[in-house]
């Protein structure tokens, strides 16, 4: 029965979107599947993209939480198992970098330097920035000297001659190679580089000295 007030093209309507409807569902009814995947897809990544990062920085927060508590202990008892056993339990966070830091200073203090030299590698290893890998290859580069490694030493020192942040220590390590290996020209070009490079270095007198010295 026509309602008052309706056109027929609006009782034709509903028929219409009906019969639309069959002939989409005929033409890609098929394909259901697939667009319920893309749809689950479509709900579901934005969902575990968020739980990871809920459970990647609650992972953060606990171990730094540990970490500072275990500090002051270490500190106290200067025993390094504290932090070892703290380092197996929390791989992967920040705070496991801190730790190990910490641990590889401290067995090159006790002059223990191929215990030091494996957590420095480590740290190396470690995602961390261009900057901090520099430094920890440095650190590297002292326990080889002290180990007597020369030749693995000068060749990371090399390598990090011209950085900006570790570029003048490394430089003065391989002037002080050279010197006492009595190789005095290629010295003196070491401490020259310092002068002409690294003015504010805190040995910048002596490598000027070394020079006239020399």
């Amino acid at each position: 029965m026509k309602r008052k007030g309706m056109s027929k093209k609006e009782l034709k309507a509903p028929d219409e979107f009906q019969a639309a409807m069959i002939e989409l569902w005929q033409k890609y009814g098929k394909y259901w599947k697939h667009c319920v995947i893309v749809l689950i897809i479509i709900i579901a990544v934005p969902v575990i993209i968020s739980l990871y990062s809920y459970f990647k920085e609650k992972k953060e927060h606990d171990a730094y939480n540990a970490y500072n508590n275990l500090l002051y202990e270490f500190i106290q008892k200067k025993d390094p198992k504290i932090l070892e056993n703290f380092i197996a339990k929390h791989k992967g966070t920040k705070a496991e970098i801190f730790a190990k830091i910490r641990v590889a200073n401290y067995y090159f203090n006790k002059r223990n330097f191929k215990k030091s030299l494996s957590y420095y590698k480590e740290l190396e290893k470690n995602n961390i920035n261009e900057e901090f890998k520099n430094f920890a290859k440095l650190c590297e580069a002292q326990c080889y000297l002290e180990i007597g490694k020369i030749n693995d030493a000068k060749s990371i020192l090399k390598e990090l001659k011209n950085d900006s942040i570790v570029g003048a220590e490394s430089t003065f390590y391989l002037a002080v190679i050279n010197e006492n290996s009595k190789n005095i020209q290629m010295a003196k070009q070491f401490y020259q580089e310092i002068i002409d490079r690294y003015k504010d270095f805190i040995f910048f007198k002596y490598a000027e000295a070394k020079v006239n010295e020399l």
